[in-house]
């Protein structure tokens, strides 16, 4: 495999269940193209296995992928993604749409997939969720890149806190921050 990606809207069989949209992924993300059979094999199987699991959604492996709610369709793609056992995975925007907790859900689950030793680029508007996952961020507005560093550094930045929270918010942050510390 190396590379697998998810995306902005969640994709899937609605008819199938989540291990059988996972196995579409363990099965066509190898190098199965050459066998004259659509028959998925034990490793593909074990494969769709491990990623439902690592991506804590084993326990709803057989509902059909229709009737389950959006954070479940979510990690259902990222299981999907995972079953392939990328090196580098793409993240399209992985949490727009969901509740507060269940960003956090989905903060665990991208965690565990950085833990399995996977490279993650992802796109995000949610600030918390780049700032507690990223190692490093990058910032584009318009096509032009107006940051690259330390998350920890982001707040900092005055373009990129006026393109977030709108134009002289970085002076009123700045300001707030003034008197509340002293």
């Amino acid at each position: 495999a190396g590379v697998a990606r998810t995306f902005q809207l969640n994709a899937g069989f609605d008819s199938m269940t989540a291990r059988e949209n996972v196995l579409v992924g363990a099965y066509f993300g190898r190098n199965n193209r050459a066998v004259p059979t659509l028959r998925a094999g034990r490793a593909a199987h074990e494969a769709a296995d491990a990623a439902l699991e690592m991506l804590g959604i084993a326990d709803r492996a057989d509902k059909v992928t229709g009737k389950l709610p959006v954070l479940d369709r979510k990690l259902l793609m990222m299981a999907s993604a995972m079953a392939t056992k990328p090196k580098l995975l793409l993240m399209d925007e992985p949490v727009g749409g969901l509740t507060a907790r269940e960003v956090d859900r989905v903060m665990d689950a991208v965690r565990a997939i950085k833990a399995a030793g996977v490279t993650i680029i992802l796109i995000e508007h949610v600030m918390r969720f780049l700032v507690r996952l990223s190692d490093r961020i990058m910032i584009m507005h318009h096509g032009e890149k107006i940051f690259e560093g330390l998350p920890t550094k982001l707040l900092d930045d005055r373009t990129v806190v006026d393109v977030y929270l709108g134009q002289g918010a970085s002076e009123r942050l700045r300001s707030f921050m003034e008197n509340t510390h002293g």
